[in-house]
């Protein structure tokens, strides 16, 4: 039986993380254990695959380790967050972006002011709401528009970030897919 090791105990407790939101993943594959750990709302798996950098076996729900990457606690907690799932169309670069945000005005602000995927003609027309892991439904549709991700260099944010949300698709097929995934999972508009 894998048992969490003093640095690991010592670490859940600096991040105030009780054992009760804590999954042993001992046997369990990523999807198995991501699955769990959604439906049971753990925030953290121990004794799963190491990770490349350190080999730490303490993971988050996005499956980044969790001792290398403290920062995506955050990124993790808005997996089963509350939010909006939504597309905006660039006409000029003829590219679609979906997304999510917990607050529909200023994401529509920034997706022109931080120049997103390098452009500033951003429209953002509706979004679905859900109550609750907004983040997956999020994640279910990137999976879905895998095939269309535009993944380039220049494709870049004012800050330097390149944009990996962009999709060589039509504003209709993004929200088609978001609307048929958010049923499937109990949201709809």
């Amino acid at each position: 039986m894998i048992t969490l090791t003093n640095e690991q105990k010592k670490f859940l407790e600096d991040f105030g993380i009780t054992m009760e939101r804590v999954i042993n993943g001992d046997g369990l594959g990523k999807t198995d254990c991501i699955a769990l750990m959604n439906d049971f709302d753990y925030e953290i798996a121990y004794g799963v695959s190491p990770c490349q950098k350190e080999g730490h076996t303490l993971r988050w729900k996005s499956w980044h380790c969790a001792q290398c990457n403290t920062g995506s606690r955050k990124f993790s907690e808005r997996y089963t967050s509350y939010g909006y799932v939504y597309y905006a169309y660039s006409e000029k670069a003829q590219l679609t972006k979906v997304g999510f945000c917990t607050n529909m005005t200023e994401r529509r602000k920034t997706l022109n002011t931080k120049k997103t995927g390098s452009f500033y003609d951003w429209v953002m027309p509706t979004a679905l709401y859900c109550e609750e892991n907004a983040g997956f439904i999020e994640s279910l549709v990137h999976k879905e528009l895998n095939l269309y991700r535009i993944i380039d260099t220049e494709y870049k944010d004012s800050d330097g970030q390149v944009s990996k949300e962009l999709y060589k698709i039509s504003p209709e097929l993004a929200w088609k897919t978001i609307l048929r995934i958010g049923k499937e999972n109990g949201y709809e508009p």
